[in-house]
């Protein structure tokens, strides 16, 4: 009865331990796990955003580079539009010019024209009473004197004409002279008359035209800085619009990264309190030991008293190969994992074939942060805890593919990642040592490797710090 009432006891013991084991590990892996996802969410957005706050820069860029041609090119054509103006006012007062000089002209051919009116009722008048004193002197016929002028090339001819001269008394020289001169009076004053017409109406259709040309430029010049004075506003409404954009992602970058700093102070405060479960866990675990080993060493003391019991008393017979019985002896126990001298261990052997800093990426090309040490293995390897913690992830991340993680405390997490299978289960505890997968090439990999990470507090270490590289 004592036996068993022990072994019960053992057992309770045994049992409790090990489901404060697994209600801590759920707490803390519940505490974190959510954590480290959302920060997770949250880095991969900033990145996005970043690149999209990048991108909307460049094209404000390129949109002031555009709006400072289009104000220049505004300012070029203002400057012509205004020469085109200060040109259309001194056309136009050239043509109020020309139109005066022309009004002026009309006014003198007016004045030209009555002069010649009035001297060709003169001329009219002295040739009524040349021809009369003609006809008076001429014994035979009657001769006009339009009869006598036709045939004749010019006033000389006409004096020295022998038809006329014979006949013409001496002192009608002076009315022949003035006819004459009437004559090329009105000659003169219609040539005149002709000129000044000539001339004003030229100039007049001259400053018109010239009038015409500088309004139609002044009008094409004005449409042309119209649509560059819309461009200049296209242009600056379009800088604004991407300012607008980058201001705000601006802003939202400034809230994910305030939402970050109160996520990672989320996660050291549930790593916090699941360093203290994690302790308190272990100092449970070494009292279970404890209490197992006193129970242990109270069977076999009362095994010992039972069999002093029954052995026989000194002097009797006893078989001849010794009296009494003896307690198996304890199994072997298997020796501890090599370690390095940091208490590390090392999770697989192999090579490391690509190691922790900024690389150019097999797959995706480009120049990123390569966050762990790839340790090159054959696929199916096994691959050890480098410590003893709680499993705070088991399934499928991202380029990781299949991946374990363990949370060892004080905000430190070991990654396992492109695993070919799966050894632990999530919220289980795992001790240095133990097989948590096996090696392979799932999510983004080239060759079967084990990508293993450091992290504290969500921030990567170089993993050949902690084991053996």
């Amino acid at each position: 009865g004592a036996m068993r009432f022990l072994v019960s006891r053992l057992v309770r013991v045994l049992v409790f331990a090990t489901l404060f084991s697994v209600v801590a590990g759920v707490a803390v892996a519940d505490d974190t796990e959510d954590l480290r996802s959302q920060l997770e969410d949250t880095q991969q957005l900033q990145e996005r955003r970043a690149s999209e706050l990048e991108e909307v820069r460049q094209q404000a860029g390129t949109a002031r580079e555009r709006l400072e041609r289009a104000e220049q090119a505004l300012e070029t054509a203002q400057d012509e539009l205004a020469q085109r103006r200060e040109d259309l006012r001194a056309a136009r007062a050239e043509l109020a010019e020309a139109r005066e000089l022309a009004e002026q002209a009309r006014e003198e051919l007016r004045e030209v024209r009555e002069r010649l009116a009035e001297t060709e009722a003169e001329l009219d008048l002295k040739q009524i009473q040349l021809d009369n004193r003609v006809r008076a002197a001429f014994k035979y016929g009657q001769v006009s004197f339009a009869e006598a002028f036709v045939g004749t090339r010019d006033m000389s001819d006409f004096l020295n004409s022998t038809t006329y001269v014979g006949h013409v008394m001496a002192n009608d020289r002076d009315l022949v002279e003035a006819v004459v001169g009437l004559l090329g009076q009105v000659e003169a004053q219609r040539a005149e008359a002709q000129v000044a017409r000539t001339t004003s109406e030229r100039e007049a259709q001259r400053a018109a035209a010239a009038a015409t040309e500088v309004e139609q430029a002044t009008r094409d010049q004005r449409r042309l800085t119209d649509q560059v004075a819309q461009r200049r506003v296209a242009h600056a409404e379009a800088l604004e619009e991407l300012q607008q954009d980058a201001a705000a992602i601006s802003e939202h970058l400034d809230d994910l990264g305030q939402s970050e700093d109160r996520v990672r102070s989320q996660i050291a405060e549930a790593e916090r309190r699941a360093e203290e479960r994690l302790a308190e866990e272990r100092r449970r675990q070494q009292e279970a030991a404890a209490e197992a080993e006193r129970a242990a060493e109270r069977a076999r003391q009362e095994r010992e008293r039972q069999a002093a019991e029954s052995a026989p008393s000194p002097g009797t017979d006893s078989p001849s190969s010794g009296g009494g019985t003896t307690s198996p002896a304890p199994a072997p126990q298997p020796s501890p994992p090599p370690v390095s001298n940091n208490g590390w261990l090392r999770p697989t052997g192999g090579h490391v074939s690509s190691g922790y800093g900024y690389r150019t990426h097999p797959v995706h090309g480009g120049q990123r942060l390569h966050a762990g040490v790839d340790l090159a293995s054959p696929s199916g390897t096994p691959i050890r805890a480098s410590r003893d913690g709680i499993v705070s992830f088991v399934g499928w991340m991202n380029g990781y593919g299949n991946t374990v993680m363990v949370s060892h405390g004080e905000g430190m997490v070991t990654l396992y990642a492109h695993l070919s299978s799966y050894a632990v289960s999530r919220d289980a505890y795992v001790a240095q040592g133990q097989t948590v997968g096996g090696v392979g090439m799932t999510g983004t990999a080239t060759g079967p490797h084990l990508h293993f990470e450091v992290r504290v507090n969500g921030n990567p270490q170089n993993p050949c710090i902690y084991i053996s590289c």
